[in-house]
């Protein structure tokens, strides 16, 4: 095993290790365990380190036995972080950016620094690792090799209004969607979805995700509302939520939109585009902006 590790730790030091870039590289979900040997690498030989939060990331490196200068990059501070970096890289420094747990640049600050390293001309390299997204999905067995599409969507808006409209987004999609929630929203979340989606629809969600307390729930949208936030169960931790495909919802709205399709194409022979959108509205009580949408592309259509 010892031999294992030292091989290993002498095949990363080995590898090219560029003066004057920015390595961004991911940090553990919650298992320090999960750090990887390049990460390790990468963080003990940098200059400096881009951290999101001082304070937390200053109790991650010193578990690590890793002591740098640290630069606050928080998402207040993105521009003066980037300016603070380019700085360093132009003297050939190496320089690390890190977030407070999982990958910078995704759903956490990073993104316009990195974009700005990159505009400076700068090389960014990744140094990957433990993802919260990609766990959750290898725990819920949504994803084949026949059908591999997601779309990993982020946290879910906190104002209600445009919380409502965006998850609206979502309620015919034939592949799963992967979003974020916070621990003193996520009951509410579960009511929205309720009333929002098919109540049978299928969620996964996962908690704590690598910690002791790890939880991953795959259910129903009602048991899940049933089971946990009518007894309050959804207490502690960060939740990864996995939306999967409504099938019954889009099969019924795949053969909606064929109907309407069809009776449109009949109408529109003898009726005005409105009239036959008029007709079409109150006979299936589907929406007046889709009817229409759909009837000035059968309009451009046949056109062409």
């Amino acid at each position: 095993m010892i031999n294992s590790l030292e091989n290993i730790y002498n095949k990363v030091k080995s590898q090219s290790w560029i003066d004057g870039a920015l390595y961004v590289v991911s940090t553990p979900i919650g298992n320090l365990g999960d750090i990887s040997f390049r990460a390790l690498y990468t963080l003990s030989i940098v200059d400096t380190i881009a951290v999101e939060d001082t304070r937390l990331s200053g109790i991650l490196l010193k578990q690590l036995s890793i002591k740098k200068p640290l630069i606050l990059a928080n998402k207040y501070k993105e521009e003066y972080a980037s300016h603070e970096i380019c700085k360093l890289l132009s003297l050939g420094k190496k320089v690390a950016l890190i977030s407070d747990a999982g990958s910078p640049a995704i759903s956490d600050p990073g993104a316009i620094i990195v974009k700005n390293i990159l505009l400076n001309g700068y090389r960014v390299i990744p140094i990957p690792g433990a993802s919260s997204v990609i766990a959750a999905i290898m725990s819920s067995g949504i994803i084949s090799e026949n059908n591999s599409a997601y779309l990993f969507a982020g946290f879910i808006p906190s104002k209600k209004s445009a919380k409502l409209n965006w998850l609206k987004n979502f309620q015919y999609v034939n592949y799963p969607v992967i979003m974020f929630e916070v621990i003193h929203r996520i009951n509410i979340s579960i009511n929205d979805f309720l009333n929002i989606y098919n109540p049978s629809r299928i969620v996964t969600i996962a908690k704590e995700l690598t910690k002791i307390h790890e939880e991953i729930i795959t259910d129903s949208i009602d048991n899940l509302y049933n089971k946990f936030v009518i007894n309050e169960k959804f207490k502690f931790g960060e939740y990864v939520i996995i939306l999967h495909p409504d099938e019954i919802s889009f099969d019924k709205d795949i053969k909606l939109k064929s109907k309407i399709d069809y009776a449109l194409s009949q109408l529109m022979k003898k009726q005005t585009l409105k009239e036959s959108v008029n007709i079409i509205v109150n006979l299936t009580g589907a929406k007046n902006n889709y009817v229409y949408s759909r009837a000035l592309l059968q309009l451009n259509n046949n056109k062409e």
